[in-house]
């Protein structure tokens, strides 16, 4: 990428930050907490549920757990029970360009043998389907792992039916943000929520300005293709 395409990207997402991000309330968060932890009828008091604010004050990663275990320990059952809830597990078989199974005769004997991998015979036509799957499993696992990620809550789906804990992330700080940015950012996977009224996102990173952050990034790049690409000149 040449310096002036990343320098027209900066200004964009922070242009856009500008719009959209209002006011930092880590401070009020802060002290919310506080409250939370001494006040025993919280809900009396602010009408809240303490439950929706503490969803607030950490991060929930499902992809991570989920994406693992599509990657390395599902086996091939798990993996065409998970393709055929997000699509066809046929076309994923498909996609993986999984090698054929040729059948011979030998002695009046009839064998089988995964077309490219010829030095090893099978004398059940399913157990050498199955080393043809195998033969390309780490393929079919990206494909299956890509319908999930299709799924706007298909990680969390996949941990809680196969019992995988998320991994969480600590909120830095508290921004209120428009709602438009808000369900923008709730649909890639960030803390937003709301508090008396107010539309809160809890940001997992500090020390940087917010436009750098990589969320937005990805936010400005999708609703600003043409001047993301440097086709046109920012809005």
């Amino acid at each position: 990428m040449n310096e002036e395409l990343s320098r027209k990207r900066q200004e964009l997402a922070r242009q856009l930050v500008e719009r959209e991000v209002y006011y930092c309330v880590s401070s009020l968060m802060y002290g919310i907490a506080q409250i939370m932890w001494d006040c025993r009828n919280f809900k009396d008091v602010f009408g809240d549920d303490p439950d929706d604010l503490l969803a607030l004050y950490q991060q929930n990663d499902w992809e991570t757990p989920g994406r693992y275990f599509i990657e390395h320990d599902a086996d091939l059952s798990q993996l065409e029970e998970i393709a055929d809830k997000y699509g066809y597990w046929s076309d994923v078989l498909e996609e993986s360009n999984v090698p054929i199974v040729e059948e011979f005769e030998r002695n009046e004997v009839t064998l089988y043998v995964v077309a490219g991998k010829l030095e090893t015979e099978y004398d059940d036509e399913d157990a050498a389907r199955d080393a043809a799957i195998n033969s390309v499993l780490p393929v079919i696992r990206e494909k299956v792992a890509a319908l999930v990620d299709a799924e706007a809550c298909g990680w969390q789906e996949v941990c809680d039916e196969y019992g995988l804990d998320p991994e969480t992330h600590e909120v830095y700080e508290h921004w209120l943000v428009s709602g438009w940015l808000a369900r923008k950012l709730e649909a890639k996977g960030e803390v937003v929520g709301e508090f008396a009224g107010l539309t809160i996102w809890g940001r997992c990173t500090t020390g940087q300005s917010i436009y750098m952050d990589g969320v937005i990034k990805t936010i400005t790049a999708e609703t600003y293709p043409e001047e993301w690409n440097g086709s046109s000149n920012p809005v």
